[in-house]
């Protein structure tokens, strides 16, 4: 129920600041097509807006974003669903909302989003305001930059006052504006990374804006690495959090040795598990060896084949198996290629 967490919270911090809009920037969902329970969260939070928020009359806009696009080249969305909910919901196609002094142009996940922002013509008296759902250049998610090759040139933006982005799940700057970024951490990928809602203030006679990034106090996603020193048994790195601090957060563990010094300390480093486990929402344990491979196996040639690619795999694999066939394996795997156990 962390999404409707996150709503509730979104909607304390809208009349806290007295917010003019809510701006949502895009993948209301995972997916576009939505299982019974988040369309059951999904319903309750937007029809709340409207019965909890009437009197304040702060309204919420939705910019429709890639995970839930039935169809972005005919503009159908997941969010199109929601428009009609109550009065103060409204989903954004490519249109222009002018609120005040402020004009907001929103484009949503498209295939043509550089024509579709050039086509936009600016009011010279107001404060232009771009809202997008894209990859942008220059920018990460994930552990993956994007580049011109893959996304939007800030130079596209250069017209405009201000964009706000969505898309991109960490909180970053651009020349020009700033991905708001999810607002809270998806999946131990997001360790680290600073996460919430984003405070806009906008002035719109000097044409000037400020922003500030509001933590919404959701479960965090950290990493605990371990190693086993012969006098001291398991040892955590120096910059663990105690187990006070991993209370109510998600928690991986990481062995950093073999997979056979693994398999002889495992007792121990259980025990040590239990203890994080006693307070933590979820723990996992990945020995580095796992990531490793995993590293190899995304490092390859993503042009190759399959059986290339499972060869070269099990080629750089390093680990200390005991009678370890890989040729055995190779040939068994190219066996089942054959026979459609697996495809390209």
């Amino acid at each position: 129920m962390a999404g409707l967490r996150v709503w509730n919270r979104v909607n304390e911090l809208a009349i806290e600041h007295k917010c003019d809009a809510v701006l949502f920037c895009g993948d209301l969902t995972h997916e576009s097509v939505l299982d019974a329970p988040t369309a059951d969260v999904l319903m309750r939070a937007v029809t709340s807006w409207g019965e909890r928020r009437r009197k304040f009359g702060i309204p919420l806009l939705l910019n429709p974003g890639n995970h839930s696009a039935y169809d972005p080249k005919a503009g159908i969305f997941v969010e199109a669903a929601l428009g009609g909910v109550n009065d103060l919901v409204r989903v954004l196609g490519r249109s222009l909302l002018e609120m005040g002094k402020v004009a907001l142009y929103n484009v949503p996940f498209c295939d043509d989003p550089a024509d579709a922002i050039a086509s936009i013509k600016l009011r010279k008296d107001r404060f232009n305001l771009l809202s997008i759902h894209q990859g942008i250049s220059g920018c990460s998610h994930a552990g993956w930059k994007c580049d011109d090759k893959t996304g939007l040139s800030p130079k596209h933006f250069r017209r405009f006052d201000l964009t706000v982005a969505g898309h991109f799940h960490p909180h970053q700057t651009f020349a020009g504006g700033f991905y708001v970024g999810s607002p809270f951490q998806m999946d131990f990928r997001d360790g680290g990374e600073k996460r919430g809602a984003v405070l806009l203030i906008i002035d719109a006679e000097r044409k000037t804006w400020k922003k500030q990034l509001i933590g919404l106090n959701e479960p965090k996603f950290i990493t605990v690495f371990a190693t086993i020193k012969p006098k001291s048994g398991v040892v955590f790195d120096e910059d663990t959090p105690s187990l006070e601090q991993l209370k109510g957060q998600y928690v991986r563990v990481q062995y950093e040795g073999s997979q056979t010094s693994f398999q002889s300390h495992r007792n121990a480093l259980d025990a040590e598990i239990e203890k994080i486990a006693s307070v933590a929402l979820g723990v996992t344990r990945l020995p580095k060896i796992r990531r490793q491979r995993v590293q190899r196996i995304k490092g390859l040639d993503v042009g190759m084949s399959t059986q290339n690619m499972f060869a070269k795999y099990v080629e750089s694999d390093k680990s200390d198996v005991a009678d370890l066939d890989r040729s055995r394996l190779v040939a068994i795997a190219n066996r089942a290629l054959e026979q459609g156990g697996f495809r390209d």
